[in-house]
């Protein structure tokens, strides 16, 4: 080995162990998370989440997301990547709910969608858009305070306000309609 091959090799061993001096002198700080996040303690964190929904002992629906953020002593379960069954007694699917996201109280089954939502009803082809949706089992019904855009069967919409309706449309209603406003409500309610 020449001259130049020996004092490459020291001068890289020196400012090896300078480097390696200067860390040890140096602490570095860990990643700290956002303090909302801290703020929330121990929280369950589920992927592929899978709630079932039962009225009276009955299965009535099911409650699928993405992802979900569990609370310790909270009845309140954050959902991400949202859609919500709902079933007839007999098991036929009544209504669908998409969502981006929502919060399911997991003791009452009360839903609150909010991001894109749309409730899809089947039997009567009609679609309900909406920037948020409640849903309360106890007492039947699905509604909206926000802006809301219906859609029949025929292809015929109509815009309000505000919305609110039974889980089978027989009794609904929309605040300030504007477009093709029926002149019976869908289910001959």
């Amino acid at each position: 080995m020449d001259g130049i091959g020996i004092r490459t090799r020291w001068a890289g061993a020196a400012m090896l162990l300078v480097l390696l001096a200067g860390a040890c002198g140096e602490e570095t700080a860990a990643p700290v998370a956002d303090q909302s996040l801290q703020e929330l303690g121990d929280v369950g964190i589920l992927y592929g989440m899978r709630s079932y929904l039962h009225t009276q002992g009955t299965r009535s629906g099911v409650v699928v997301a993405d992802s979900a953020i569990e609370v310790p002593d909270s009845s309140r379960t954050h959902l991400f990547g949202m859609e919500m069954t709902l079933y007839y007694e007999d098991g036929r699917d009544r209504a669908r709910v998409r969502a981006d996201s929502a919060i399911l109280n997991v003791r009452t089954e009360e839903l609150t969608a909010w991001g894109n939502v749309v409730a899809r009803v089947l039997d009567q082809g009609m679609e309900v858009a909406s920037a948020e949706l409640r849903y309360n089992p106890t007492s039947q019904q699905i509604w909206s305070d926000s802006a809301t855009v219906i859609t029949r069967g025929d292809g015929s919409v109509t815009r309000g306000s505000a919305f609110r309706s039974d889980l089978v449309f027989q009794n609904w209603e929309l605040t300030d309609p504007v477009g093709a406003v029926p002149s019976e409500r869908p289910g001959g309610g």
